[in-house]
């Protein structure tokens, strides 16, 4: 008992440290790199609705995402925090989503609270944290959408699926990172599925539209690596 004790206070204290690295990087404010730099052009540039359309400066990035960061400078100016604001909040948010993801997938708490620990300082989402890109928030959504299949009792599960759906619309096209996110879900949702339905009722309104969802993911996932291959190749529609 005093070693579950233990390892649960030093988890927190590993998590504390994770969120004081995200916030001192924030204050310290260091200078936007090129791409960061060519999505605040389009983000300053541009007003709300033009943002709707594809950006300049080869750049791209999920709607709601770019909605809340143009909010965020109306409120707070033009400046390097407005646009990190988001992002900063998005690392936060994820790190008690993630706990709680841990927890329901019967992890025990000791095990949720270490990994939690781990996942509070990873390098990466340490640096998604302070960046004017929607890698932090795209964390979140994953996260939620995870957590929602996992908590929502079957016959309300409908929801998760009209959850997903404004998910994907919001976010953009090029992202094939939703698909894999999706699939695993859609899986264990028809596998929960089928002990409460009969079988041919269940495919029909489940497995069928899996199935065409796959198909489709991976015409994009084909129409992205074309176009990659061969320049002249017409994008995605």
């Amino acid at each position: 008992m005093r070693m579950k004790i233990n390892l649960s206070t030093i988890s927190l204290a590993v998590i504390l440290i994770g969120v004081f690295l995200a916030t001192f990087q924030f204050f310290y404010n260091r200078s936007l790199w090129h791409d960061e730099a060519a999505l605040a052009r389009n983000l300053v540039g541009m007003d709300l609705l033009r943002l709707l359309k594809p950006l300049k400066h080869e750049q791209s990035a999920p709607i709601g995402f770019l909605i809340v960061e143009k909010l965020a400078l109306g409120l707070f100016g033009k400046n390097e925090y407005a646009l990190r604001l988001f992002p900063l909040l998005s690392f936060f948010v994820s790190i008690p989503l993630f706990y709680l993801f841990l927890t329901r997938l019967l992890v025990g708490r000791t095990v949720a609270s270490i990994s939690t620990a781990i996942f509070s300082i990873n390098r990466n989402l340490l640096d998604y944290a302070t960046e004017v890109k929607q890698y932090s928030v795209d964390v979140v959504w994953t996260l939620m959408i995870g957590y929602l299949s996992l908590t929502l009792k079957w016959r309300n599960r409908s929801a998760l699926w009209a959850y997903a759906a404004v998910v994907f619309w919001v976010k953009n096209r090029k992202y094939g990172y939703l698909y894999l996110c999706l699939f695993p879900i859609g899986t264990h949702l028809i596998l929960s599925g089928l002990k409460i339905y009969p079988f041919a009722e269940k495919f029909l309104l489940y497995a069928a539209p899996l199935m065409i969802f796959v198909f489709t993911s991976g015409l994009v996932v084909l129409f992205e690596f074309a176009k990659k291959q061969s320049p002249g190749c017409p994008a995605w529609p």
